[in-house]
């Protein structure tokens, strides 16, 4: 690990300064790549990172989400590239395929790779947005956004939107995936800045920028079709992190898309419309995916287009064959969800007194921040949680969700219980847990008792 902490010491003290970086892009990108190619190394070398060197992690992240606006860019490209000119290493340089402007943006792909392994490796932080409390990095949220979430989340969107600029597809096609994974970690406090008006604004705004952009390259043919599907299944899959994932509330969804519906649907529907589904069928289905949820966001008497109604449900054929895997899925889903159950609540775990959400003694599936919140959705006026209680101990007993998907229908299946049984438990778990209820509508439906 000499050879690491070497280069972790060394780009500690050259980014001690946000503004005025002192690092050489070729010698760090070609050390990156020498210590993080091979993937069994690679998780050694970010573990390692994880517990000896916090600072030059957060260093990193502050390096990203320091306020910047375009007319800096040219001052930051003369930097970077005047320190490559005198670096001591300079005759072991590659040859330099600069493009004018982009020079900021390969630095910060040299830089955000160490981060995005350390992330990545960190699968219990993406699945529950809990810290470790094992001293390994990051082990608070100031770790990853040091300079706060309204901040630092405007930042990262300066970078993706400058990533997505450019005609060249790998700027976006590397930023993209590491603000999704940022996104998931820092989802609570994410969410509530981009609820802001002018937050908001400029993530739709991007998104619709570079979806149109990709479209019309598509539709134009000016360049090669692949690295154009690279471009589009990147934006949708972030417009996707952002309005879908473990912790977001339905009505956070309606609050981000609300008022720009239209103009999201014009991009996603040319989008769609110029994806080649034969050989992208993931990317033209997420597209028509997201359609139908901005659709449903529109209120119960807005038509969704019979043309998106019959591709999503070609899409979902397959589960709608069988209740019992759409059922599972649904179930996974629950057992993942980093916030309270309670549909009057949903507290996120990291806002309990504790730390971590308690688990139903009967069903071991829905979890509450408090005992009153247990105790509300048990005996709750729309979808009791009694009755779902004793149906999943039931289930539970002749398949758990921690089965493989079809080794779980196999044991439901294999067991005496009738196609209905399944289905009421679906219905009962979709209906409850997608209906976000307010203290107030409880109060008027108690009044009406």
């Amino acid at each position: 690990m000499d050879a690491l902490d070497r280069l972790a010491k060394g780009l500690e003290r050259d980014l001690r300064d946000p503004y005025n970086p002192t690092f050489c892009v070729d010698c760090v990108g070609t050390a990156m790549e020498r210590l993080f190619s091979d993937e069994k190394q690679q998780h050694a070398n970010a573990l390692h990172l994880q517990q000896n060197h916090h600072a030059l992690l957060t260093s990193i992240m502050t390096y990203m989400t320091v306020p910047r606006v375009e007319e800096d860019m040219a001052e930051l490209e003369a930097l970077l590239l005047r320190t490559m000119a005198t670096c001591p290493g300079r005759a072991n340089h590659g040859v330099l395929q600069n493009i004018d402007g982009v020079f900021p943006d390969d630095a910060l792909r040299t830089l955000l790779h160490p981060v995005r392994v350390c992330l990545e490796a960190s699968s219990k932080l993406l699945r529950t947005q809990l810290f470790s409390r094992r001293g390994v990095w990051p082990r608070l949220i100031e770790d990853i956004i040091p300079r706060g979430p309204r901040e630092s989340l405007a930042v990262l969107l300066f970078w993706l939107n400058r990533s997505g600029s450019y005609k060249h597809w790998v700027p976006l096609t590397a930023f993209g995936p590491f603000f999704c994974t940022v996104f998931e970690v820092c989802r609570l406090e994410f969410i509530s800045e981009l609820e802001a008006d002018d937050m908001r604004t400029l993530f739709i705004d991007m998104i619709c920028q570079q979806l149109d952009l990709a479209a019309s390259i598509l539709r134009e043919k000016s360049c090669p079709h692949i690295p154009a599907h690279l471009r589009m299944g990147t934006t949708s899959a972030v417009l996707r992190t952002v309005c879908i994932g473990a912790g977001i509330r339905h009505s956070t969804y309606r609050a981000i898309v609300e008022g720009s519906q239209l103009r999201l649907l014009e991009s996603l529907t040319a989008a769609a419309d110029s994806v080649d589904a034969r050989s992208f069928p993931g990317i033209k289905e997420q597209l028509v995916s997201l359609q139908m949820g901005i659709h449903l966001t529109m209120g119960p008497t807005h038509q969704v287009p019979q043309p998106i109604v019959d591709f999503y449900a070609s899409m979902h054929k397959p589960l709608q064959e069988d209740v019992r895997l759409d059922l599972y899925f649904r179930l996974r889903a629950i057992d993942n969800d980093v916030a309270c159950n309670a549909p009057d609540c949903r507290t996120h775990t990291r806002k309990t007194p504790t730390g971590k959400l308690q688990r139903c003694g009967g069903c071991r599936l829905l979890k509450y921040c408090t005992r009153e919140c247990q105790k509300r959705h048990w005996n709750l006026y729309t979808a009791p949680h009694r009755w779902a209680c004793l149906k999943l101990k039931e289930l539970f007993a002749v398949a758990q969700f921690t089965l493989a998907p079809m080794a779980f229908v196999a044991a439901c299946k294999a067991s005496s219980l009738p196609d209905a049984f399944y289905e009421e438990i679906y219905c009962y778990l979709s209906a409850d847990l997608n209906a976000e209820i307010t203290a107030e509508a409880i109060s008027e439906i108690e009044a009406l008792d």
